[in-house]
């Protein structure tokens, strides 16, 4: 099965890449491991090809989901002021479960971005470059299909 998730994997970044299928995010959530669960149709008889093979992805939906929690919370309470280090403390500083690797945080808040989650307000502040920190803005950078998409 893991073989099977592979080819999929390469096929549905080369038909995003090069035809123009699936949305940014949706090939970005694959390229980085990311379940893409904002994209689960859960149908009966209606999948997109992920929801197939959600034990082979990196980043579980549960994961990625806790974080869209923690962001949306942050989105509907102005006065969180939340930012980038702290949910990263959040997630892997001391006491915590330390599940969390730091490029399955970035990678989970890039996907989110992708799929338009939350609005441009939200996202600066969430993603404000520090001395520690100025690559955080790799998150809310352009996509391009063309020169982002890896086949490794």
């Amino acid at each position: 099965m893991k073989a099977m998730f592979t080819q999929q994997r390469i096929q549905i970044m080369h038909l995003g890449k090069h035809h123009e299928e699936y949305t940014d995010a949706y090939i970005f959530a694959w390229e980085s491991g990311v379940y893409p669960f904002l994209h689960d149709l859960g149908g009966e008889h209606q999948y997109l090809p992920h929801e197939l093979y959600g034990d082979f992805f990196e980043v579980s939906a549960q994961k990625g989901a806790s974080i869209y929690e923690r962001l949306n919370r942050a989105w509907a309470d102005e006065e969180d002021n939340l930012t980038y280090s702290r949910l990263e403390s959040d997630l892997m500083g001391i006491g915590s479960s330390r599940e969390w690797r730091p490029d399955e945080v970035m990678n989970v808040c890039r996907y989110l971005f992708l799929t338009g989650c939350f609005d441009e307000v939200f996202w600066k502040a969430l993603c404000k470059p520090t001395a520690d920190s100025s690559w955080v803005e790799f998150v809310r950078d352009a996509y391009s299909r063309e020169h982002d998409t890896a086949f490794m």
